[in-house]
């Protein structure tokens, strides 16, 4: 009997992804249109509709990840036709990805494979912030363990000296790289500098709260710096996030700093630390403390899923 179920799963899925192909293939012929005259909203709104009804018959099937993209993908598509768009040509780019990704992703599940919707989390996150939104990871399909978490004891060495002055300069030299790193000014080494930074905030927190902070942001940036994670839309979010917060820090100061800041960027890190490759010495620090290679697919399965 369970046999007979399973066929008859698969046969509905089967089915399920014909017809969703068939809107997905509307829908991005709608949006290429769209791209050629961008004048043409009624191409944009065409392909809401069609999205809209592929979602609607995922959501019949349970397909969870498929929901995800395709509402995540209506949303900066009615983002393009309010004209409300910031950046019109990374809101196409990753509509016209996210589209592409869906019957990609269709696929694999058709073929047997779960539906896993955390692998989507890099391509939602970079819909997200195409729209200027916060990221999903903080509250959605990824829940690591961030209590009781203990900093290896080579990071509590404090080595630094903290006043204003000297977190303006740290300031200005992390956006000053950062924005290097976001026009694609030599990525890697942008990167590489950013986590030396993140490590003489870390050695100079005298918090709990902050030390881990800076440790994840140096952890991050090594992950980009040895090309274990992409620099994307959404790593630079983080790291404009991670700027925010130096700059509470030098308005508040420590005691009120590590009872102040915005702790969700935690999560968001650790997401993008969990799913990067198993290099660097920092990264493994914190993906071992924080048990991560537990709290997502294996790498091996994202790959083949992405």
């Amino acid at each position: 009997m369970r046999r007979v179920l399973q066929a008859l799963e698969q046969r509905a899925i089967t089915a399920t992804k014909v017809e969703v192909d068939s809107l997905i293939s509307e829908a991005s012929q709608s949006i290429e249109a769209y791209v050629e005259d961008n004048a043409n909203l009624t191409e944009l709104k065409h392909s809401i509709g069609r999205l809209s009804d592929a979602s609607n018959t995922l959501q019949i099937m349970q397909i969870h990840g498929g929901v995800l993209l395709a509402d995540e993908t209506i949303k900066v598509i009615q983002m393009l036709v309010d004209g409300n768009a910031a950046r019109v040509e990374e809101a196409q780019d990753v509509v016209s990805r996210s589209i592409m990704h869906l019957s990609e992703y269709l696929g694999h599940v058709e073929a047997g494979n779960k539906d896993v919707p955390l692998v989507l989390m890099p391509l939602l996150n970079d819909l997200r912030a195409s729209r200027d939104e916060a990221l999903l990871s903080e509250n959605v399909l990824f829940f690591p363990n961030i209590d009781g978490v203990e900093l290896p004891q080579v990071m509590l060495q404090n080595t630094e000296t903290v006043d204003s002055n000297w977190l303006r300069v740290i300031r200005t030299n992390f956006q000053k790289t950062l924005l290097a790193c976001v026009n694609g000014k030599d990525v890697a080494t942008g990167a590489a500098q950013l986590c030396k930074l993140s490590i003489r905030l870390q050695r100079a927190s005298e918090s709990e709260a902050g030390q881990k902070l800076w440790w994840l942001a140096s952890a991050l940036s090594q992950s980009v710096a040895i090309n274990a994670l992409t620099f994307n839309v959404s790593i630079a979010s983080l790291f404009n996030k991670l700027d925010k917060q130096i700059k509470l820090l030098i308005e508040i100061g420590e005691d009120e700093f590590s009872r102040n800041f915005d702790e969700s960027i935690v999560k968001n890190i650790l997401y993008y630390i969990a799913i990067s490759d198993n290099r660097g010495r920092i990264v493994n620090q914190v993906k071992e403390s924080y048990r991560l290679n537990e709290q997502v697919p294996q790498q091996q399965d994202m790959a083949e899923i992405r």
